[in-house]
């Protein structure tokens, strides 16, 4: 199973149920992962989260959605219901999971109503069936008249591979040739409101994602296939980070751990600020996640049209960078308006270009002429004790990001002329947007 797989060809499976029977934690166990948050507080997932399983050698689309309340008239819970009933209505196949614990409730008959008007394929899943005792309480499940109803319990995996055996039962095939291939994945990070889930809605023409003016409204990452441009990616919103605290709660919490696996997993990280209101402290550790993850990073700063004064807001910008950022300065800044679509026709050719110089190798012997023309316009600082400081040879180990080793006559250098050789290797072959890893390793000492 790969986040890679192609998903347009894929049969889909959406899971949808009230809120807390164990949607997500049946999704983790059919996807064999955690990138669906669980927790007992209601309403923890609130957008679509798509992965391609695998099963006996066929491929399916599993679609985890958030809660549905369908009596609800408050904002978030009716955007969660109309963001459930697209899943539905994009799918091959509904898993409708109910609680055999607590029995069937009227929220499950007036739902399966709802999904029988819409003509939809369902499996009925009784879940928290943990016992052979229970079994007796997921029979009442079949009174929805949805056809079969399968006994499971998520959390211990009990009758999940009977479940699995009856969705593919259910499905057309779709055989392993037809989606594997590669994609770049690009996160999208930032704080709460500064524009995220409109950026994904704005890229994809539809909102795909849950948008709203209440703080940590998207609270899950939300990996969808987009093109931009000529480009195709997978795209990865995530929940608004905000700064640690007594009075945060542990949804921000799950949120923030959401949010550094985007960019663990991600191969460019679009960090959106905003314009406005400048670089925050919550802003540097951000794009901080993004540079320890090893991710290339753009710098958005959104809401541009809000801001009067743009010549001189943009200076000011850039020595709020200097102060708060100067350890990520490599990254481009790129000042947009999700609202109006200013500058985004620019957003496809750097995220190419910066995912490239992410992936770019240099030969041995270029790397060499450079360190030796680096050398040369600078010496390197020597060390007390007679101890002689030269780089003896420069070699690229890796990718994704570039991690480079230099063999030096006595250990490490001083910071300062660490920092112009890792200077002279951007300007001389363009990592701009990606993170450059040196180690120095010194002479091995004789016994």
């Amino acid at each position: 199973m790969t986040d890679s797989a192609t998903t347009t060809r894929l049969p889909r499976v959406a899971v949808v149920g009230r809120p807390n029977v164990g949607k997500s934690t049946l999704f983790n166990r059919i996807a064999r992962s955690r990138r669906a948050i669980t927790d007992a507080v209601p309403g923890i997932t609130r957008d679509r989260l798509e992965q391609p399983v695998e099963w006996t050698g066929r491929w399916f689309l599993l679609v985890d959605t958030g809660g549905v309340d369908l009596e609800s008239e408050e904002l978030i819970p009716r955007r969660i219901v109309e963001q459930a009933m697209s899943a539905v209505e994009d799918s091959d196949l509904v898993l409708l999971v109910g609680d055999a614990r607590a029995g069937l409730s009227p929220m499950e008959v007036e739902l399966a109503n709802v999904l029988r008007k819409r003509g939809a394929r369902v499996i009925v899943v009784a879940n928290k069936v943990d016992a052979p005792g229970a079994r007796p309480e997921a029979l009442e499940f079949h009174r929805l008249g949805l056809g079969p109803v399968v006994a499971v319990s998520a959390e211990q995996g009990i009758g999940v591979d009977d479940l699995l055996d009856r969705i593919l039962a259910e499905l057309p095939d779709a055989p392993l040739e037809n989606v594997v291939d590669e994609v770049l994945r690009v996160a999208v990070v930032g704080r709460p409101n500064v524009g995220k889930s409109s950026l994904v809605n704005r890229l994809l023409g539809s909102e795909r994602v849950i948008v709203s003016d209440i703080p940590g409204t998207t609270r899950d990452t939300v990996d969808v296939r987009v093109r931009l441009g000529e480009l195709e990616v997978l795209l990865v919103d995530t929940a608004g980070l905000r700064r640690k605290g007594s009075d945060v709660a542990r949804i921000d919490h799950v949120a923030r751990l959401m949010a550094q696996r985007a960019v663990e997993r991600c191969d460019v990280a679009l960090v959106m600020l905003d314009a406005k209101e400048g670089i925050t402290h919550q802003d540097a550790v951000i794009v901080g996640l993004a540079v320890e993850a090893g991710a290339a990073v753009i710098l958005l700063f959104n809401k541009w049209d809000l801001v009067e004064e743009q010549a001189k807001r943009f200076e000011q910008i850039d020595d709020e960078r200097a102060e708060h950022l100067a350890f990520a300065s490599w990254a481009p800044l790129l000042t947009i308006s999700v609202l109006t679509g200013e500058r985004l026709h620019r957003l496809a050719q750097e995220v190419a270009r910066v995912a490239a110089n992410r992936a770019r190798r240099v030969p041995t012997a270029e790397l060499n002429a450079m360190m030796e023309e680096a050398t040369r316009r600078h010496q390197p600082p020597q060390r007390g004790q007679g101890k002689e400081f030269r780089v003896k040879y420069l070699t690229q180990v890796n990718v994704r990001p570039p991690r480079f080793v230099a063999f030096t006559t006595s250990g490490k250098p001083h910071l300062s002329w660490k920092r112009y050789v890792e200077n002279r290797l951007r300007e001389s072959f363009d990592f701009e947007g990606s993170p450059v890893v040196i180690s120095w390793r010194g002479a091995a000492k004789r016994g």
